[in-house]
């Protein structure tokens, strides 16, 4: 979890989050976006996937990125 958003990141950052997941609500990702502290940022949503997107579709979907 990232709770210090005092500097700016320039790499590239992907945050991926699972469309079934209950235990980190969607819309958490949004405070990154609102912080322009990370301007290389891509949000990736897994359909269907928890919160530990551990399943082979998920780990798949995610290779597509990585």
């Amino acid at each position: 979890m990232i709770k210090n958003l005092n500097k700016t990141y320039k790499g590239e950052v992907i945050l991926f989050h699972g469309s079934e997941d209950l235990t980190v609500p969607h819309n958490y990702n949004d405070r990154f976006y609102k912080s322009n502290k990370f301007p290389k940022l891509i949000n990736v949503t897994i359909k269907n996937a928890d919160h530990s997107m551990s399943d082979s579709l998920s780990l798949r979907n995610i290779s597509i990125y990585i």
